[in-house]
């Protein structure tokens, strides 16, 4: 057999051994399909998550029908048609898709609709339930000032009742005798008027309340310290030769001829008038006093100190030796003619102070500002 025959002999063969081999098994080798179809049914599982059953059912069922034909196809050796099958169902599958996600904007353009529409309805409640509060808020303020008018003007009635009871008791010096009452009720007057003035009104109303009270009870309490003066000043009318006048800090007594005419001793006549003078002394133990005896301009001014002061030192002795305690002799003093004092007198005189108030209330009273120390006239 010729070289030539060899070669054709063996070129046959291989090609009917060739034609023996199924097809399939040259691709289920290849990677490449595998990943193909792994790709297409991942598609189709996104596109049943994403809900293309519910918004594309026909095109999802196609895109599942060709995927399942092109794995029979594959079982079967069909490799191309397989791939072509696939393929459709991707493209079924991506369509799928594409509906799915357009429904699902126009669901959400929906919603968002839905949400506008229920926010202007919303907004359109809240714009007439503010249209009818501004309404009723506009009725509330004149309610308000209405109120306020009468608060006010209740206040203003109240401040002014308590400004007169405070005046009347200041005609009585109750700023003087009675200064931290009077202090107090005047406190409470100033808060009351300026919590009215700031139009704290519902303040201002309690507040001037309040000062009414203190001023009434100031007043009362004022009204009290006069008739013990005025009481006082019933007992001691009586004595003979005594001028009695009543003062804010209590009562002065005024004796003309304790003393004879330039003389150092008491004369025998003015000792009843003294002697009951120390009785009203020691039924009112409370009281203070002080002494200042006056002289005639008769000789020099340092004769007449002289003078008045050994006076002075001479009735103060016969009151302390009757009864009356050191300590309520607050002073005891000759002061001449009075012209050092720069209060000249024309005669001859006694004059006993008589301080109904304590060494607490002066010493209270010097801490004014300014000081109060005008007399009462009465």
């Amino acid at each position: 057999m010729s070289h030539y025959s060899q070669n054709f002999l063996i070129c046959s063969i291989l090609t009917i051994l060739a034609s023996c081999i199924p097809q399939n098994i040259f691709y289920d080798t290849n990677v490449g399909y595998d990943q193909d179809l792994l790709r297409t049914y991942e598609q189709l599982e996104q596109a049943k998550q994403e809900g293309a059953k519910r918004y594309a059912p026909e095109l999802m069922a196609e895109a599942e029908h060709f995927f399942a034909k092109s794995k029979h196809k594959a079982a079967d050796g069909k490799n191309l048609d397989a791939k072509e099958l696939y393929t459709i169902s991707q493209i079924k599958a991506k369509h799928a898709r594409s509906v799915t996600r357009i429904a699902n904007i126009n669901k959400e353009i929906n919603n968002q609709r839905k949400l506008l529409m229920e926010l202007n309805t919303t907004k359109s409640v809240h714009e007439s339930e503010l249209s009818h509060s501004v309404v009723r808020l506009e009725h509330l303020k004149d309610k308000i000032a209405v109120s306020k008018g009468i608060l006010s003007s209740s206040s203003l009635d109240n401040i002014d009742k308590a400004n007169e009871l405070l005046d009347e008791a200041k005609n009585l010096h109750a700023d003087i005798v009675l200064p931290e009452l009077y202090r107090n009720a005047e406190q409470k007057l100033r808060e009351a008027e300026y919590s009215l003035a700031s139009e704290q009104y519902d303040p201002a109303l309690e507040l001037s309340k309040q000062a009414i009270e203190l001023a009434a009870k100031t007043l009362e309490a004022a009204k009290q310290a006069y008739k013990n003066r005025a009481e006082l000043t019933e007992k001691l009318t009586p004595i003979y030769g005594a001028d009695v006048e009543l003062t804010s800090d209590g009562v002065n007594v005024v004796f003309s001829n304790i003393f004879a005419p330039r003389g150092e001793s008491i004369i025998f006549e003015a000792y009843p008038s003294i002697d009951a003078l120390i009785e009203v002394l020691k039924e009112h133990a409370e009281l203070d006093l002080s002494l200042y005896i006056y002289s005639n301009d008769f000789a020099t001014e340092n004769m007449n100190l002289d003078l008045t002061n050994k006076q002075a030192e001479i009735l103060k002795n016969y009151l302390l030796s009757n009864g009356i305690a050191q300590e309520r002799l607050a002073r005891a003093e000759g002061l001449g003619s009075g012209v050092a004092s720069g209060m000249k007198v024309d005669s001859r005189r006694v004059l006993i102070t008589l301080n109904i108030e304590t060494p607490a209330y002066e010493e209270l009273r010097q801490t004014l500002d300014p000081p109060l120390t005008q007399k009462l006239e009465y």
